[in-house]
């Protein structure tokens, strides 16, 4: 009992230092963290001695600040519109390896190129390059050097493409839409499920997995027409250059008829091939040599497709013995298209006479081409 006595107003007094000591410190910390509060610049009391009125007016330019900061931190949408309606899917479409077009709605020249993408923005991306690469090059046929000054508002001279706006990077159809879509597919490259499962289709799905529709307006091509393409190799004992029609040419006949004037078209498939000779010199162009192709109408003009393959690399440049063998095949199986007689026999005296001036056609050619030596 006695000790008790002793030991508790000591008790109490440690306890009541204890509580003391602990308010002091909490009330130290307050004080300094309310007055670093005030003494920061983000903080609408920037000194003590700062008057009402001047945090009044610092609280309403505040807002005012950051409306005119906000325009300037706006994001391009990642989906672009499209009304889907103005595809006429009641036609087949023509698809190659991953686009197809499809004519359109509202008018019979026009038409969509719709390609399937699986890497989100990165392939409109792409197509948008080759958009711009395009209106370069038909600049190119209203320059000095364009000798007939051709403009027929269809992009003329040596840059003829079919490309009449850019390309839109759109969310997926609805689920009827890209039934249809998959149902007119047509070509080579024809397949069930061409854009996409419908078993599996869920188009939040599909966006959030970065799998979008690039859609781009162009012209629809004249017809009838052929496909010229040009292959070029390197090393061994193959040849150096090889000339093919493409199996998606018109029928030969019916190009030959749809020709009014042998002599006018050869004189102008010759012109627009040598602009083509000068175009591919071009370092920025050059890259037409990667899957050489191009679209011959029944005028003589040539038309460039699949443009996109400028975005590809690793192509081959061709020596002159390639670039001789692809323009000279041109030339020649062209003019042998058109100077086919009905019976299926060849005007042998016509072709002879026509040999000799392609040979120099060619040799013309040849010092616009840009060509490269390959060691033997």
């Amino acid at each position: 009992m006695m000790l008790a006595t002793i030991l508790l107003p000591r008790w109490c007094c440690a306890t009541v230092l204890l509580v003391v000591g602990w308010s002091v410190l909490h009330v130290r910390r307050y004080y300094e963290t309310t007055t670093r509060f005030a003494l920061s610049p983000s903080s609408p009391v920037e000194s003590p001695s700062l008057r009402v009125g001047d945090v009044r007016q610092r609280s309403q330019q505040q807002p005012q600040i950051q409306q005119e900061q906000q325009p300037q931190i706006q994001q391009k949408p990642l989906f672009q519109p499209f009304n889907w309606t103005n595809l006429d899917l009641s036609r087949k479409g023509s698809c190659g390896l991953s686009k197809c077009f499809y004519h359109s709605s509202l008018k019979d020249d026009e038409g969509y190129l719709v390609a399937r993408s699986k890497n989100g923005t990165r392939y409109h991306e792409r197509l948008h390059r080759v958009w711009e690469r395009a209106e370069q090059m038909s600049k190119l046929g209203v320059e000095v050097d364009d000798e007939r000054g051709e403009n027929d508002g269809t992009v003329g001279g040596r840059g003829r493409h079919f490309f009449l706006e850019p390309p839109l990077n759109v969310a997926y159809p609805s689920r009827s839409t890209l039934k249809q879509l998959n149902k007119m597919t047509h070509g080579p490259g024809k397949s069930r499920h061409y854009y996409g499962n419908l078993q599996l289709y869920n188009a939040e799905v599909l966006r959030r997995g970065g799998a979008t529709l690039v859609v781009q307006k162009v012209r629809v091509a004249p017809a009838p027409n052929l496909i010229c393409r040009c292959y070029f190799f390197r090393g061994g004992d193959r040849e150096r250059g090889r000339f093919k029609l493409d199996d998606l040419s018109s029928n030969r006949d019916e190009f030959r008829s749809a020709v009014q004037s042998r002599e006018a078209f050869m004189a102008t498939f010759l012109d627009e091939l040598k602009r083509l000779a000068r175009l591919v010199a071009d370092d920025y162009f050059s890259r037409l040599f990667y899957d050489f192709q191009f679209l011959l109408d029944a005028e003589g003009r040539i038309h460039h497709i699949d443009l996109d393959r400028m975005e590809n690399t690793g192509y081959v440049f061709p020596n002159k013995e390639g670039a001789k063998l692809c323009f000279g095949g041109a030339l020649r199986k062209v003019a042998g298209i058109l100077l086919l007689d009905g019976d299926g026999g060849n005007n042998n005296a016509t072709m002879a006479t026509m040999a000799t001036s392609i040979d120099d056609a060619v040799n013309d050619l040849l010092r616009l081409v840009k060509v490269v030596k390959i060691k033997k």
